[in-house]
This record gives C-alpha cells, structure tokens and sequence, in this order.
C-alpha cells in the first residue's frame, strides 16, 4: 500500500491586534508552539514585548490551549478559531 495525503483541517487564527484571521490548513496533529511557528513566519501575529507570551484560545470551546497541546487532542476540528491574546508571563489563573 502507498502513502497518501494527509488529511487537513482548516483553522481560523485571530489575534486582537488584526483585523482579518488567518486561514491555514494543517494537519489535524500539530501542535499549538507549532502553529505559533508558522504564524510568525508569515509575520501574522505582531511582535510579543518582553515578559509577553501567547495565549491561546479555543473560539469554539472557549478552552485554553497550552503550548504543546495537539488540536486533535484539544477538540478542534475542521472551520475553528483560535484566539491569540497578548498575555503576561505569570498572569492568568
């Protein structure tokens, strides 16, 4: 048997600070540092002041996703949004 694709979902990735999301198939198993990645490279999410950290949100679910979370395993799926929120190391709950 032959390898073949994989599958993809698309996910809407919204930072507070853009006025559009950004689309991005990925594969259901990549994790949320991962996206994070992808997302400064294409010079989507602005730049982070010292002390600053992503934090991730689940539109959907209103769930937070840690870092090395996986999407698959979060409970996102295919036409989701994911919040990306300025947040302070140490803050939050």
């Amino acid at each position: 048997m032959t390898a073949t694709a994989v599958d993809t979902i698309r996910i809407y990735c919204k930072a507070k600070e853009r006025t559009l999301p950004y689309e991005a198939d990925v594969a259901p198993d990549i994790s949320v540092r991962e996206i994070i990645s992808g997302l400064d490279d294409a010079d989507y999410l602005p730049a982070l002041a010292a002390g600053e950290r992503w934090r991730i949100v689940h539109a959907r679910t209103n769930d937070e996703l840690a870092a090395n979370a996986r999407l698959n395993e979060s409970g996102v799926e295919d036409g989701d949004q994911l919040d990306f929120l300025r947040d302070s190391h140490g803050a939050g709950a």
